[in-house]
């Protein structure tokens, strides 16, 4: 749970400090969608996993009488918020491609930090992997 959580405030950090580079309506506006949707999914898997045993406890002491969802449940709600994570990881690695794309530098340049800010992309991708 605390995963989860740390994801978001990481993707949130990102957010603002891309934001920081330039501060245009489209480019807020792309940010705070994608930070919405990933906050939203944040909340459920949260939700879930908080109420997912009766009483919590059972989790960690499966020998306690209560009830606990299914685990296909469980594994179904970390999917959706995997994929979610993966979508908001793409945008937030092509969002500085659009911020930095009618900056005034050389090509070569421009091309070399578009790839180094893009370096996020390499976790998406390990992301999706262990989704699989």
């Amino acid at each position: 749970m605390v995963n989860v959580l740390c994801t978001l405030v990481t993707k949130i950090s990102i957010s603002f400090y891309i934001l920081r580079f330039r501060d245009d309506k489209r480019v807020r506006w792309t940010l705070a969608t994608l930070m919405g949707f990933m906050s939203l999914a944040t909340v459920a898997v949260i939700l879930v996993l908080s109420l997912s045993c009766r009483p919590l406890r059972k989790l960690w002491e499966p020998e306690i009488p209560g009830q606990c969802l299914p685990l296909t449940t469980v594994y179904n709600v970390a999917y959706v918020q995997s994929a979610f994570t993966i979508v908001i990881d793409i945008g937030l690695s092509l969002v500085p491609i659009l911020v930095l794309w009618h900056v005034r530098i050389k090509p070569g340049r421009k091309a070399l930090i578009c790839t180094l800010m893009s370096l996020g992309l390499i976790a998406t991708i390990s992301n999706a992997l262990i989704a699989e």
